[in-house]
């Protein structure tokens, strides 16, 4: 079921521009029934998974190399394939209205849908390398969505940039996971649970969990590769909603909880989780209160809770898995609803700038609604889902040893800016005077239902899982949490615990916050105005490497690139030369050992063949250079067929005779002949040098290889097939279009597309009269 849910979100993906080609007026419904269904499919699961089932599916690969298309389906996976699928069907519908003019629309949700099928593919891979493909897949999906306004230079940036971020960490990923296969010779997770302890006692442990851990640190935009994610908000608003705060930054998250029972509970893991979460939670919420655009605000905000969800999964431990599942899910349900109800602000009054934005509440009161809902999870104030979580999180945070007073107090701060940021998207653009747009252009008002309705709706489930959490706690929550631990976990919820150390907190949170709130413009006044923040920050450290390696490649260029066929021959020579020299002199142990003894014909030949090269260097004349060409060419012909090579020596003469009768003609076809040009006594000296050395290192070579004993197991199955399967007598050629038939021909479509370039050039080449 898994394989084809994937594939039909693919094939959704090539369908969807011909969908859209049809310019329905429900087209936002049509395509939301796709992930719909798959929503009511997987939800149906939830039975199964709270008997703890696995449900697996596998298809072979490369068998050889331990790699199938294997998927299963358990807890952990579950809870996220319910978010992909179920925020994946409102975002469908809400993307309609709001792209709806736009001429790219079908485009939009190709590359949608695209995704969609990427982050499905990931979060129920069960082979490391087929979790790395989808993995890159939802990098490149980003890409596009987020250059999606292509004709916006700042789109584009963002979008490379945040391609480079995330690729760069997908290849340490790549890397770590080889390394893995390297120690336990399997890519499964299922195989890797077993082989726990041998990854855990491998002198390769640091280096693989560092590899991991960086490419979960840059999907998810953990510091100091966070800046790419508020870049990112160039994208539109659902996709920032869809990609940036549900669904995608959270893969790192994912990785690191389903690899915590094969490489977890170390110091060195917990060390590392704790240390880059806690340094991304203050920036973050430094950075957060320093914005004043709304969707920046959210992209802060999510990287806070970002670094919040890997700060409660360092340690590991049972409650603090827990606190991590539920935050997980309050958070993906609270954060979506915020993005969709800015890009309706927006989509209204043209602005997300908060100093420009107030008494919107009568104007756009059902907005004001959904945005309340949201915040008031977002706050941790009752009686939401998002209260149920930061209970849970204070009383998993003072009851775990492994935090400190520090870190529960770095926790603390950030929930405090969460509340901040709560109160500011609730009352800056919504209180005040409507009257303030009397005098624009811009008149708001509500939004319609297809843009209204998806935020509100994710509110209301906010709602109803904070009324009542039964209704996730053992279903949901549970299997999620048993999958990281690897053990059955019984979870009961409840919207009030009674009075504890962890409701003094919250209502702490709350005050401070309040204070915090209503001297939010001088604070934020104070933080923009520190320019150390900018010239310190990752973001700029990125853009001056940018820099550079434009500055080093542009100089590279000019001098690898000259223009000079000798050069490019020289260098290609050299590089060879070089590279050979050193793999042989550090490897090869075959003792040097030749003979000088050959007929006559031999000696008369290698003699020719001498004479010819060096007169070819002193006769000045590309006429007689041809010339001699063809001698050496003939003298080679001959000693290939004295030595019983017939096949060779044909090929020799035609490549050689064809060579120069194309030569010529090009020469005959030319208005004059090229003048011989004497070159300068250093560029001939260092010719010499490059030759020399090139010559010298192929002869080392070829003398180590004669001393090697031949195997002649492929040489005699060549012989013994040739004729009984492939009905060939003639072995070499057997060998060029049987055997090797796919190498001989991508060697002809290279020589092809190298003719048709050529033809293309000449067909449009146009001399200085303009005569082609």
């Amino acid at each position: 079921m898994m394989i084809y849910i994937i594939l039909i979100t693919f094939f959704t993906a090539i369908l969807s521009p011909f969908i859209c080609h049809l310019k329905l007026s429900y087209l936002g419904w049509l395509l939301a029934i796709i992930p719909a269904t798959f929503f009511l499919l997987f939800l149906a699961q939830i039975p199964s998974m709270m008997r703890g089932d696995i449900i697996i599916s596998s298809i072979p690969w490369i068998p050889k190399l331990a790699i199938n298309l294997e998927f299963y389906l358990d807890g952990l996976s579950l809870l996220f394939v319910l978010l992909i699928t179920g925020i994946g069907t409102l975002i469908v519908i809400y993307s309609f209205p709001y792209l709806k003019n736009h001429p790219q629309l079908g485009r939009y949700y190709c590359y949608l849908f695209f995704f969609m099928g990427a982050m499905l593919g990931t979060v129920l891979a069960s082979n490391l390398i087929v979790l790395f493909v989808f993995w890159e897949l939802t990098s490149l999906s980003s890409y596009l969505l987020i250059s999606f306004n292509h004709s916006n230079q700042a789109a584009r940036r963002a979008a490379l940039q945040g391609l480079l971020i995330t690729a760069g960490g997908g290849l340490a990923l790549l890397v770590g996971f080889l390394i893995i296969g390297a120690i336990t010779s399997q890519f499964s997770f299922i195989s890797l649970l077993t082989n726990s302890t041998a990854l855990l006692k491998s002198p390769f442990y640091i280096v693989i969990v560092l590899l991991i851990l960086l490419g979960a640190f840059t999907k998810s935009a953990q510091y100091p590769f966070h800046f790419w994610l508020p870049n990112a908000m160039q994208a539109p608003t659902p996709i920032s909603a869809y990609l940036h705060s549900a669904t995608m930054v959270k893969l790192g998250i994912y990785l690191v909880a389903r690899l915590t029972p094969v490489l977890g509970h170390t110091p060195l893991w917990i060390g590392v989780l704790t240390l880059i979460s806690s340094l991304t939670m203050l920036s973050s919420a430094i950075l957060a209160l320093r914005a004043t655009d709304l969707k920046l605000i959210l992209a802060y905000s999510t990287i806070m809770a970002l670094g919040s969800l890997f700060f409660l999964l360092a340690s590991g431990s049972p409650a603090t898995i827990e606190a991590a599942m539920i935050f997980l899910l309050a958070h993906a349900i609270y954060k979506a609803a915020l993005f969709l109800n800015v890009g309706c602000i927006e989509h209204k009054t043209g602005t997300r700038e908060l100093p420009a934005l107030q008494g919107l509440i009568f104007l756009m009161p059902i907005s004001f609604l959904s945005v309340l809902l949201s915040a008031i999870s977002m706050a941790g104030l009752p009686p939401v889902i998002g209260f149920i979580s930061k209970e849970i999180i204070y009383n998993a945070k003072l009851a775990e040893p492994n935090f400190s007073t520090l870190l529960t107090a770095i926790a603390f701060v950030t929930n405090i800016i969460f509340v901040v940021i709560s109160l500011l998207i609730t009352f800056k653009p919504f209180l005040g005077k409507s009257s303030h747009w009397d005098h624009s252009t811009i008149k708001p008002h509500e939004v319609g239902l297809m843009l209204w309705g998806p935020s509100l709706l994710l509110g209301l489930v906010g709602l109803l899982l904070g009324l009542y959490p039964w209704l996730i706690d053992g279903e949901l929550i549970a299997p999620a949490v048993g999958s990281i631990l690897q053990q059955p976990a019984t979870i009961e919820f409840a919207l009030w615990h009674g009075l504890s150390p962890a409701l003094l907190l919250s209502l702490i949170t709350f005050f401070i916050a309040i204070i915090l709130f209503y001297s939010y413009q001088p604070i934020n006044y104070f933080l923009r105005n520190l320019s150390w923040i900018n010239w310190a920050s990752p973001q700029n450290c990125y853009e001056k490497s940018i820099k550079l390696l434009n500055y080093t490649a542009v100089n590279l260029v000019q001098i690898i690139q000259s223009g000079l066929l000798r050069v490019y021959i020289a260098v290609t020579c050299l590089t060879l030369s070089v590279l050979l020299s050193i793999t042989y002199f550090h490897f090869n142990s075959v003792a040097l050992s030749f003979s000088l003894q050959a007929p006559w014909f031999g000696w008369l030949l290698i003699s020719i063949l001498i004479i010819a090269a060096l007169a070819i260097i002193f006769i000045g004349s590309y006429l007689a250079s041809l010339a001699l060409l063809g001698i050496i060419g003939l003298s080679s012909t001959l000693i290939f067929l004295i030595y019983s090579a017939p096949d060779v020596a044909m090929t020799q003469l035609l490549v050689d005779v064809l060579t120069i009768v194309i030569v010529v003609l090009a020469l005959y076809r030319s208005k004059a002949l090229p003048t011989y040009k004497k070159l300068t006594a250093k560029i001939s000296f260092i010719n010499i040098i490059v030759a020399l050395f090139l010559g010298s290192t192929i002869t080392i070579l070829l003398l180590s290889i004669i001393r090697i004993p031949l195997n002649l197991a492929v040489n005699n199955y060549y012989i013994a097939h040739s004729l009984i399967a492939a009905h060939g007598k003639n072995v070499v050629n057997v060998i060029l279009v049987d055997f090797r038939a796919f190498d001989t021909l991508g060697e002809v479509i290279v020589i092809a597309m190298a003719g048709l370039g050529v033809y293309g050039l000449l067909k449009t080449y146009k001399d200085d009269e303009g005569a082609k």
